[in-house]
């Protein structure tokens, strides 16, 4: 898989880092109550992800949006 650069406004990158913390929250609740567990699995490598593109963005995990940068 190739990488893709992206180029954004800082007002473009306050808008995705809410919306993946706010989509990480959300994927919090809901494997804390999945009880099928190859769905469990599923919801946790989603966080995963969503963890990987926060770093990537310079936001540590559970930090909120605009306090780092």
């Amino acid at each position: 898989m190739s990488d893709v650069q992206l180029t954004l406004t800082p007002e473009e990158r306050e808008l995705l880092l809410e919306m993946l913390q706010t989509n990480r929250r959300e994927t919090r609740v809901e494997a804390h109550h999945t009880r099928a567990r190859a769905y469990k699995e599923r919801v946790l490598h989603h966080e995963s992800l969503v963890d990987g593109l926060l770093a990537k963005l310079g936001q540590p995990v559970g930090e909120p949006a605009g306090s780092a940068s």
